[in-house]
């Protein structure tokens, strides 16, 4: 009985050094999968966790004032979105479009208007040259200098 007894004493015991194996490399896998993610997370090459930026001017000309504002910008924004998050960066910049079938036309930039009675409108010149594409089409890119300029006709 002595003998029977031994040889369940020492299945038990491997058994439970087994399952004590077990256990430790399930707990090894799962911190070294843990310790992975973290240095994934806190790597700055990372395309999931670093966004391109960069910073345009952006200038209001109506008459002899000049207002300037810098944003920061992610490259492929498109030139209305970024008025619309300028106008939301509390830096006092406002805007209104009117939609038409040729695109999107500014009519007030900073509560100016532009009126048709005077025969005027809100003309924008991208890095010194009149644009070529509307508000709703231009891609903006590091380092333009968009202003904006109460012309008439």
């Amino acid at each position: 009985m002595e003998m029977h007894e031994i040889k369940k004493s020492k299945v038990l015991l491997i058994l439970a050094a087994v399952i004590l194996l077990g256990f430790l490399a399930i707990g090894g896998y799962l911190f070294l999968m843990n310790q992975a993610k973290a240095v994934s997370n806190s790597n700055p090459t990372s395309t999931a966790q670093v966004q391109q930026t960069s910073q345009i001017t952006v200038s209001v000309k109506n008459k002899d004032v000049v207002q300037n504002y810098d944003v920061q910008i992610k490259d492929g924004d498109v030139l209305i979105d970024l008025l619309n998050k300028l106008a939301t960066s509390n830096q006092g910049f406002s805007f209104a479009v009117k939609d038409s079938t040729y695109g999107s036309f500014l009519t007030t930039v900073n509560g100016v208007e532009a009126l048709d009675a005077k025969r005027e409108f809100w003309q924008f010149n991208i890095n010194g040259s009149s644009a070529t594409e509307g508000i709703g089409t231009y891609k903006v890119k590091s380092g333009d200098k968009i202003e904006f300029v109460l012309a008439s006709y």
